[in-house]
């Protein structure tokens, strides 16, 4: 859900007035994009800079409150995207406090990585497990998501994902929290305890599931679905094992992808048809009801929503919205400029899906 496409009002009070009606449709927890503060006049909430306050865009913090709060008496949890892999590229004023909130060490594909493990790191790392715990403290939020966690690079002896994990818990006290990792390299580490040198998640995306559920409905396997045939083996393999890639080579990157899932339950893969980035990703923001025919889309849909995996709707998928979904930013035109070529850089070898006649 994001907050400020989700309703022609795009505040939280509008969003909180459809509260009752997804409840009704069975949801049970809604997971926010990304709400960190940041300078524009709208985004799509993964270039945030001010990372403890609510993007004043939607509403006071108060309102916030309200949300998570009718959310509850719906019976709906909530669950908040954060973004801890890098700060946007405007308005981003940590550096005028230290110079060691980042680093050069590591090569970040949004900007500069964050200093988790060099020199001046302690206070850096504690920033960052302040905020996750923050969320749950003072909006009483039900867990978070943690994206792009491959691009969280930290080499100390206790990874600070697993860290921010335990602080979100203890700050949860007796409540249960949910956390799910975003991890586009498929380790299975993000699953395992702590103790076992893991993150501790409760659940990871699984792309996996995306890619051939694509494939399958639309017929096509360009690009980086160009592994993926969609074939009814493949489907089954997708629900039955989570991860299709455990370990083989992924020709698209050049190199191993993905782990062994033996031993986790099923239940553990967020397996979904659409999302944010996929939707945007299909250059003209299609849904994918609109690249494939109705009893296609009934048919996979049904495949997600029965499968022992937990499903994922994008925001009115559960309608058939049509409304398209790109990417969007507020910003100067210099960093516009840069970021539309980065864009199209990026398009000229990722998939291009032309209008369903």
């Amino acid at each position: 859900m994001h907050i400020g496409t989700f309703t022609r009002d795009g505040t939280w009070h509008g969003a909180a007035k459809e509260l009752s009606e997804l409840a009704q449709l069975g949801i049970n927890v809604v997971e926010l994009m990304p709400i960190a503060d940041f300078p524009g006049e709208f985004g799509w909430g993964y270039d945030g800079v001010d990372l403890f306050a609510p993007t004043r865009l939607y509403g006071r913090p108060d309102d916030l409150r309200t949300f998570v709060d009718t959310a509850h008496n719906c019976g709906i949890g909530v669950i908040l995207d954060v973004v801890y892999n890098h700060l946007g590229p405007e308005g981003n004023y940590l550096k005028q406090f230290s110079d060691h909130y980042f680093t050069d060490r590591y090569r970040n594909e949004w900007g500069e990585a964050v200093n988790f493990d060099g020199d001046g790191a302690g206070p850096v790392r504690e920033f960052f497990m302040a905020n996750a715990a923050y969320w749950i403290d003072e909006f009483h939020l039900d867990g978070l998501r943690v994206d792009a966690t491959q691009q969280i690079y930290d080499a100390s002896p206790r990874h600070i994902i697993a860290c921010i994990n335990e602080k979100v818990r203890k700050a949860a006290g007796e409540k249960s929290v949910f956390l799910v990792g975003e991890n586009e390299p498929q380790q299975i580490k993000c699953l395992q305890p702590p103790e076992q040198g893991g993150y501790g998640f409760d659940v990871v995306w699984n792309d996996d599931f995306h890619h051939s559920a694509h494939a399958a409905v639309s017929g096509y396997n360009e690009a980086y679905y160009s592994e993926y045939l969609g074939t009814s083996q493949e489907l089954v393999s997708a629900v039955k094992y989570g991860y299709l890639y455990q370990g083989q080579r992924y020709f698209w990157q050049g190199k191993r992808r993905g782990s062994s899932t033996r031993g986790v339950k099923r239940s553990c893969f967020v397996n979904f048809i659409q999302n944010h980035d996929q939707i945007a990703n299909s250059a003209w923001g299609f849904r994918i009801h609109q690249l494939t025919s109705p009893g296609s889309y009934r048919a996979i849909t049904t495949l997600l929503l029965l499968a022992p995996s937990t499903p994922m709707l994008f925001q009115g998928q559960e309608f058939a919205a049509s409304t398209p979904f790109l990417y969007f930013a507020d910003l100067c035109a210099e960093v516009a400029n840069m970021v539309r070529k980065g864009g199209w850089n990026f398009s000229a070898s990722s998939p291009m899906l032309p209008p369903r006649r």
